[in-house]
């Protein structure tokens, strides 16, 4: 049997929202550009009838609704009897307000104003929500026709569907109540868990025990060279010296880099951050998470050509690891909320706390990695301590 009319069309009108609101979001990307016009954004604030709501509340509160909403419309959908005057309540609840409120705040968390990272991830954790929207309104009406009891499969794939819209629904609850400081915190330590795990596997990595069949095939070659510049012949007591010589200064350097950055995920991005962030803020954030990115992609280059003996190689990538800590832990040595104030005067550094304390020592740490033998000892007990 068909739905009604009037439920008909509200189905129909709740698809057609959820498409059309998913569309510019499809790309985060396009959508950044096409909402980063400054200008754009006072002028229509400017004509704005209502002041703009904060978009983290706004995007909470209305995730929160949507939960509620589809909790609703899910009970109603597979217990019997099936009313088509209660669901096309609830659908117009979500058609009139839930729905417009959740691309209201996507639409409003702008790179500008919460960093182009969290705003990638609320576009798009907002839509693959909205796409999961649709697939349960779309079992919604499928059953909207039937006076009897849901079957047990088709109960399953309501319930199921439901569940995803649930854990959509959470997540941006946590992200919209976490904020961008905790967005950039989880995000910076997702990196660096990868930085440890390569740096823990090269650790672990004894060049002796290697399978030596790929040299064996070489030394067996009339028509093929050992490139020199590779680092791989065993000398005559079957070790590798030079290799391991490298390995060793190479996790000299390695094991201060999460080191350092630990440190200013811990005393920087897990405190100090502005509720309020400005333009400038936003500016060393999004360079912190990007380089948070690139050491962990270094880290993973510097210990895959270790792997095949490419030190030359290797050295390089170490070297640029290490300067894009350096260049972290810098841009961080004040907390955020006071760049402008903890300036040094005549040498003394204002109201330093011991956060500053640390994040200076890390600092200090990584710079000294990988130089001289006096340098590197002068702060050995750093390898044994965690300075946070």
């Amino acid at each position: 049997m068909p739905p009604s009319s009037s439920l008909s069309i509200t189905l129909q009108t709740t698809l057609a929202l959820v498409t059309r609101f998913s569309e510019p979001l499809s790309n985060a990307n396009s959508y950044a550009y096409q909402n980063s016009d400054p200008k754009k954004s006072t002028s229509q604030a400017d004509r704005a009838s209502e002041p703009v709501p904060p978009p983290l509340p706004l995007l909470s509160a209305a995730a929160k609704s949507l939960k509620a909403q589809v909790t609703k419309l899910s009970l109603l959908t597979i217990t019997p009897p099936f009313t088509p005057s209660a669901v096309s309540n609830i659908l117009t609840s979500l058609n009139d307000s839930v729905l417009p409120s959740l691309i209201t705040a996507a639409h409003l968390i702008t790179p500008e104003n919460h960093t182009a990272r969290f705003h990638r991830e609320i576009a798009l954790l907002t839509q693959a929500t909205l796409k999961d929207l649709a697939i349960l309104v779309g079992l919604v009406e499928k059953q909207s026709g039937r006076k009897d009891d849901a079957d047990a499969n088709a109960k399953n794939e309501v319930t199921e569907a439901t569940g995803r819209v649930w854990e959509g629904c959470d997540t941006l609850v946590d992200l919209a109540d976490k904020g961008i400081a905790g967005f950039v915190a989880k995000s910076a330590e997702e990196y660096l868990a990868l930085i440890k795990d390569a740096v823990k596997e090269l650790e672990a990595w004894d060049p002796d025990e290697e399978d030596d069949d790929g040299f064996d095939d070489l030394e067996g070659s009339e028509d093929e060279e050992i490139d020199d510049n590779v680092v791989g012949v065993k000398d005559e007591e079957g070790g590798d010296r030079e290799l391991e010589e490298y390995r060793n200064q190479a996790l000299a350097v390695l094991r201060r880099v999460p080191m350092s950055l630990h440190v200013v995920i811990k005393n920087r991005l897990q405190r100090g951050v502005p509720k309020e962030l400005e333009n400038r803020h936003i500016t060393v954030l999004n360079s912190v998470l990007e380089k948070y990115q690139g050491i962990s992609n270094v880290v993973d280059e510097a210990a895959g050509t270790l792997y095949e003996r490419d030190t030359d190689r290797s050295r390089r990538h170490l070297r640029e690891a290490k300067d894009m800590t350096v260049e972290v832990v810098e841009s961080l040595l004040h907390p955020l909320d006071k760049m402008a104030t903890d300036a040094n005067v005549n040498g003394v550094k204002a109201d330093e706390s011991k956060e500053d304390r640390y994040v200076q020592k890390s600092l200090d740490w990584i710079k000294a990695a990988g130089t001289d033998e006096a340098q590197v000892t002068a702060v050995r007990g750093a390898k044994s301590k965690d300075p946070g």
